[in-house]
Parts: C-alpha cells; sequence; structure tokens
C-alpha cells in the first residue's frame, strides 16, 4: 500500500467508468473484446470498530487479515502495553456482521502462543498462523481451539496458502554473493515439498531500467519508482511485472500468459511533481543533518505504469496503477512536521482487474482512506483510517454492470 495513502472522508459511493483493453497471451496483443464491467461501483457493506466503547471494538494498528470461506474475519493486531492484561499482540475473530466472536491463543511460545503471528484461512475453514519467531504453523479449529502445529524453516513474517491448503514461507539465502528471497512450499503435514527462488525489485543486465526510492524520517516512500513486482497466486504460480511497462506475467506451470493493457505513459504533472522535489529536498535536508548520506534520484516526468500487485483468493490479479494526480484542497500539514511540504496533488487509487485466464474485468477506484487485506471475488476487505487515526475494519462490495 502507498506509504502516502490519503486520509479523508470516506465515499461510501465510488462511481467509475471503465474502458476495456484485452489482456493478452504470451504472443503478440490481439483485438480488445468487450469489456466485461461496463460501470463498476464500490460500496461499503461493514464496518466494525469504534473511537470508545467496548474494548473488543477499539483497535490500536490492524497489521494483517484473513477472510474464512463463511465470513469470519481474522485480524491480528497490536495494542499499547498499557492494557489491563499487557497484551501487545491480539489474534481476533468477527462474524460476517461484525460481531466479535473471540481472540484466539495469546502471547507466549508454548503451544497455541505466538509473538508475531500471521493468520491465514484454509479451505475447510481452519486457521493457520505462522509465528516467524517461533518457525511454526499453529492450527485453530473455526471455533478457535488449538489443534497443533507444522515447522517451518524461515525468519520471515510472510504466510500463504494455496488452493490445495499447501503454504508457504520466505526465506533468504546467498546466491553468487547476492542474496535471494525464496519462497518455501510445505504440505499441511509438515512435509518440504518445494523451494521456489522469486523475483528481486532491484534492476538486472538483462532489464536494468532506472530505480531509487527515498528513506525519509516520515517512513519508506518511493514515488514512482521503476522496479519488479510481483504477487504469489493462491493457485499455485508467480505473476511478475516489471512496472516501467505494462506486461505482467503469470508464470503458469502450463506455460505463461501475459496481462497487457496499451495504455499511455501517465505524466507526472508539473505541479505534481515541483511538491514531490521539494519533499525530496526535505528529506536530503533531514538525512544529512543525521550524519546519512545516500542518493536520492531526482523525481521523474513520467510516472510507472504500475505500483502494486496483489493475487485475489480466487486468483484473481489486481494491478494497483499509477494514473493522473488531482489537486486535493483538504490536504493539511502533518502533526509534528509543520516544514514538510505539503503534497496536495494526489492519485485516485485505481486498480484494474484480471480473471486468471487473462480476461480484464474492468478498472475500479477503491477510497483513498482504505488499504485492503484481503480480495475474493466481488469483495475487498482492508482497513480504513479516518482524520482521527482510527482504524476499522471495513468489508467493501463491488458491484459491477454488464458482467
Amino acid at each position: 500500500m502507498d506509504p502516502l495513502r490519503q486520509v479523508g472522508a470516506f465515499g461510501r459511493l465510488v462511481v467509475i467508468s471503465v474502458i476495456g483493453v484485452a489482456a493478452c497471451s504470451s504472443g503478440p496483443p490481439e483485438p480488445a473484446p468487450a469489456t466485461t464491467w461496463e460501470e463498476a461501483t464500490v460500496v461499503e457493506e461493514l464496518g466494525i470498530g469504534v473511537e470508545s466503547g467496548a474494548e473488543e471494538y477499539m483497535f490500536g494498528r490492524i497489521r494483517s487479515m484473513a477472510v474464512a470461506p463463511d465470513g469470519t474475519i481474522y485480524i491480528r493486531e497490536t495494542q499499547p502495553t498499557t492494557r489491563a492484561d499487557g497484551a501487545e499482540v491480539l489474534l481476533r475473530a468477527y462474524d460476517a456482521d461484525g460481531n466479535h466472536l473471540r481472540d484466539i491463543g495469546r502471547v507466549g511460545q508454548g503451544p497455541g502462543e505466538y509473538e508475531f503471528p500471521e493468520p491465514k484461512v484454509l479451505a475447510d475453514g481452519r486457521l493457520a498462523v505462522w509465528d516467524m519467531r517461533a518457525r511454526r504453523v499453529s492450527l485453530f479449529s473455526p471455533e478457535g481451539n488449538y489443534q497443533g502445529s507444522v515447522a517451518a524453516d524461515s525468519g520471515y513474517g510472510v504466510l500463504r496458502i494455496d488452493a490445495d491448503d499447501n503454504f508457504y514461507v520466505q526465506t533468504q539465502t546467498v546466491v553468487e554473493t547476492r542474496p535471494q528471497i525464496l519462497l518455501r512450499k510445505y504440505s499441511i503435514e509438515g512435509q518440504l515439498l518445494d523451494t521456489i527462488p522469486l523475483p528481486t525489485p532491484q534492476a538486472t543486465v538483462a532489464d536494468p531500467g532506472p530505480t531509487g526510492f527515498m528513506l525519509g524520517p516520515e517512513g519508506n516512500i518511493r514515488p514512482f519508482t521503476v522496479m519488479t513486482l510481483y504477487a504469489w497466486s493462491p493457485l499455485g504460480y508467480l505473476a511478475v511485472g516489471r512496472n516501467h511497462r505494462y506486461d505482467i506475467e503469470l508464470q503458469k506451470p502450463e506455460g505463461s500468459l501475459h496481462l497487457r493493457r496499451d495504455l499511455a505513459p501517465v505524466l507526472v504533472l508539473p505541479e505534481e511533481r515541483a511538491e514531490w522535489n521539494a519533499f525530496r529536498d526535505v528529506v536530503v535536508r533531514r538525512q544529512a543533518e543525521r550524519g546519512m548520506s545516500f542518493e536520492v534520484l531526482p523525481i521523474p516526468t513520467e510516472k510507472p505504469f504500475f505500483r502494486e500487485l496483489y493475487a485475489g483468493d480466487d486468483g484473481r490479479i489486481w494491478v494497483f496503477r499509477y494514473v493522473t494526480a488531482v489537486e486535493r484542497e483538504d490536504i493539511e500539514p502533518q502533526p509534528g512536521s509543520p516544514d514538510r511540504p505539503l503534497l496536495t496533488w494526489r492519485e485516485p487509487f485505481t486498480y484494474d482487474v484480471f480473471e486468471p485466464d487473462g480476461t480484464f474485468l474492468g478498472s475500479l477506484v477503491l477510497p483513498d482512506d482504505f488499504r485492503p487485506y484481503v480480495f475474493r471475488g466481488m469483495h475487498v476487505w482492508g482497513v480504513r483510517t479516518d482524520e482521527a487515526g482510527v482504524e476499522q475494519i471495513v468489508r467493501l462490495r463491488v458491484s459491477a454492470e454488464g458482467r
């Protein structure tokens, strides 16, 4: 998710027109078929969370989320240590109507306990909880009862589950003096089945597009960075694309399929570029004051085509795309950073959606105070952050004409 996501009033209905351009196979582009979604709307169906009230509905910081086939929502959240029970990490379950069901497990190192949990849901509704510190996946029944654990050799806090209930955790090795990130594939019984190399975001000799980023006091901010992005599909393959062109390869076992759109590059508007360059200058100055020095590349005149890839639980690919920015009048200085230049030129959060067979469904805009976690069918689950910094679990429904 963009670390500079906009925080403002949450639109309960966002309507956009969709212009269709087809995906195609690994061969030359084919004529575009009719758009599948003629018009798409995004409607909020559910919101869970309050600023004050019952403790189970007052969230600290939601870190991850998973959704069961029956709509049960699982979240990992962190709370301040001033909580009465002293817990900093919680796994919580809510039903499809937003009612708190239970907290699952507890912080610790024993059976059914965790320190850095990452929840995922199996096809039968059981909860799989990856704890990177303990290097194990703990299993819980849909009712929250501990059912045992499986060891997994990794130290990363990412868990993936495929349609056959195999699970994947990340690890790192060194290949020819360079770090290489790998996915280790395990059966649900704990047998190591495969090791899959993951793409690196840096440029390669074969594809040396420029890359750069800012690591400022406000966090990791990478405006318009050219890089290789990927998503792991639960159907068992990678979706990979280097974002200086709109060409995303679905690396299926039976052969690659490419998602392409014939789009013109999006320009960084002069006013938008001036704001980013002013922000860049502040980052450089603050780093110098801290005795740090690294290259911060100038803001480009053109944007890459997309900033992130997501794979839905059903295998659909969601492409978080760069688009033309619009000027906002409601952007205010960040508290505690009065000298930070305002970034008033913001992009509507635009996503292209593709079926696993490459069919381009259409484009839609998600609210700009919403960060998505789970995509499935015509629903998206995520977190909304309001102007006061209060977080809520939100379920959105995509309603599309022309399906």
